[in-house]
């Protein structure tokens, strides 16, 4: 005779080990997604302008910049005279700021504008799909587990 309170001990205990790694997994996975398509507005962020090097703003990448003004704001940069640029080579997005206005030169400036992760995903069908990944990493555990205690039943 087959010992079935052992085998049924034994599965829960495979399905409970498989359950906890794919909560795991799945919060890993989740924390990477939100980050590759959240955006973050960042309103006077304040920064030494400079005409001849790139500056760098932020410890993310500019999606976009809004506005770029003086600390009173009673002078604000126009959008020809500054241009998002790379401090940090190998990014696909821009980094910094360079303010070509000989004006501010040398002056603190405070930027308004929209920061992303570095590995932000702009596509919106792939943004779209890869938001989808844990509910199909969740489906997949269930069919699984399902698979597993109708194999050992």
């Amino acid at each position: 005779m087959k010992n079935k309170k052992g085998q049924l001990g034994t599965t829960i205990i495979g399905i409970g080990v498989v359950l906890i790694i794919g909560v795991i997994i799945a919060s890993i996975m989740y924390s990477q997604v939100d980050n590759q398509t959240s955006q973050t507005t960042v309103t006077d962020d304040q920064f030494t302008a400079s005409n001849s090097s790139c500056v760098d703003i932020t410890d993310k990448c500019i999606y976009s910049v809004t506005s770029v003004e003086n600390g009173t704001g009673s002078y604000t940069v126009t959008s020809g005279n500054y241009s998002t640029c790379k401090v940090n080579s190998g990014l696909r997005w821009d980094d910094g700021l360079l303010v070509s206005d000989d004006l501010v030169n040398g002056q603190t400036l405070n930027a308004t504008y929209t920061e992303i992760d570095c590995g932000y995903i702009s596509s919106g069908l792939t943004r779209t799909i890869v938001n989808y990944l844990p509910v199909l990493l969740a489906v997949a555990l269930l069919i699984f587990l399902a698979g597993y205690v109708t194999m050992k039943s």
